[in-house]
């Protein structure tokens, strides 16, 4: 931007990223589903806030995990033995097409794209690492698995427009979309996913979506912005009551 207009080489131009807003949410829920999760063969960790017992020192054992309160008391050299967890991590599909349709909800889009935004960055201060899919709109499909850094996250919401109406041929009739994730990519990250987040409009919008039979209840929960409502096995949470301050 400036005061007179001047032509600007197009290598110069910086694109400006801007992020849903932030508001206050819990994420007790996404901790409780990794601690409550099966082991299974994802591999496990260990959480260090919860000590489940002691054991002599044997050489080897890492320094950090010496119980330094039982030393001071001049008890032999012990170690801690933690809990083990699930890896820390979530990874989030988001479905905007289902926010579409021939009623479309795209105020309740917006509203969703900012919870989501402040989960992210909630789980983030708690050490849980996120990825996120978001199914294919005006663009491709856009997915990254899961790391340390929440911002191309952020950036993948920011960027996310809905494809154009669906329409039946000449009757002009708006159809509903089915959502399009990269399945392959989607298949590969579930060998090292704590849980899986599937983000849509209502329960409604679930039928026949085809990751739905690639990623079971075992391993996924549903995020729908309208009440919660059955839908098969799987568990179901409002994404609204996420927002602190909010009627489940």
């Amino acid at each position: 931007m400036s005061q007179v207009e001047q032509e600007v080489n197009p290598d110069d131009v910086r694109q400006f990223a801007v992020y849903p807003a932030l508001t206050s949410v819990t994420v007790e829920p996404f901790l409780r589903n990794l601690w409550n999760a099966d082991t299974g063969a994802r591999g496990v960790m260990e959480d260090v806030t919860v000590i489940r017992s002691t054991r002599d020192y044997q050489p080897g054992d890492q320094v950090r995990h010496i119980n330094w309160r039982l030393t001071a008391r001049c008890q032999p050299l012990s170690v801690n033995v933690y809990e083990d967890v699930l890896p820390r991590s979530v990874h989030f599909l988001l479905d905007g097409e289902s926010f579409g349709g021939l009623a479309p909800h795209w105020e309740e889009m917006e509203e969703t794209l900012s919870v989501l935004a402040s989960v992210l960055v909630g789980l983030s201060e708690v050490q849980v690492a996120c990825g996120l899919s978001v199914c294919r709109g005006a663009a491709p499909a856009m997915h990254r698995g899961i790391g340390e850094d929440i911002f191309p996250l952020l950036r993948m919401l920011a960027a996310w427009k809905p494809a154009p109406p669906l329409k039946e041929g000449e009757s002009s009739r708006i159809l509903r979309r089915t959502a399009a994730f990269d399945r392959h990519a989607l298949l590969e990250e579930a060998g090292r996913v704590g849980r899986f987040y599937y983000i849509a409009y209502s329960s409604e919008m679930l039928e026949q979506q085809p990751v739905l039979r690639s990623l079971d209840s075992s391993c996924m929960t549903l995020l729908t912005w309208q009440e919660e409502r059955n839908f098969g096995d799987y568990e179901v949470v409002c994404l609204r009551s996420l927002r602190k301050g909010e009627e489940s």
